[in-house]
């Protein structure tokens, strides 16, 4: 199992730093090892057991560096426009895709309706990463746009 932790964060961290070079997200180039090997057979299946409590865990990091990120003085002035950024946009997206499945796809409403929020979830995982980064470089810091799309992201 010990192996199967090596490879795969090697891979990661290898794949990360060549798709970086090509100007592309290094999580894409993370998410395609782990698929790769696990498709090949390269990882314990006793590591496998432990995915979702991986997940969960990995999760938890990312909103933990989410809150970090958040000052209460900040999040007071945006309070409002957060909490609105939180749901609004996710709910729009959810019923075009349900809207477009249902008829594109002839899948039934509820079908639908799952179908169009697990696309429109926004990924705590993209999301904050690019945040945080935005804050530390000053990046629309007068209007408070990564404290609001850290909030709004984190209670989505």
């Amino acid at each position: 199992m010990l192996a199967s932790v090596a490879l795969l964060i090697t891979t990661g961290l290898i794949l990360n730093y060549i798709f970086e070079k090509l100007h592309l997200p290094g999580l894409l180039g993370m998410i395609l090892g782990g698929m790769l090997l696990s498709q090949f057979g390269l990882i314990s299946p006793k590591f496998m057991e432990l995915a979702p409590e991986l997940r969960f865990i990995a999760l938890l990091i990312i909103l933990i560096r989410a809150g970090l990120g958040i000052r209460v003085s900040e999040l007071k002035k945006i309070g409002k426009p957060a909490l609105k950024m939180s749901f609004l946009p996710c709910l729009f997206e959810a019923v075009f895709i349900a809207i477009s499945a249902h008829y594109i796809f002839s899948f039934g409403w509820l079908e639908s309706l799952m179908f169009g929020f697990i696309l429109s979830a926004v990924s705590p995982a993209v999301v904050v990463p690019s945040m945080i980064e935005l804050k530390e470089k000053g990046w629309g810091q007068d209007k408070e746009i990564p404290t609001l799309l850290l909030a709004a992201a984190s209670l989505d």
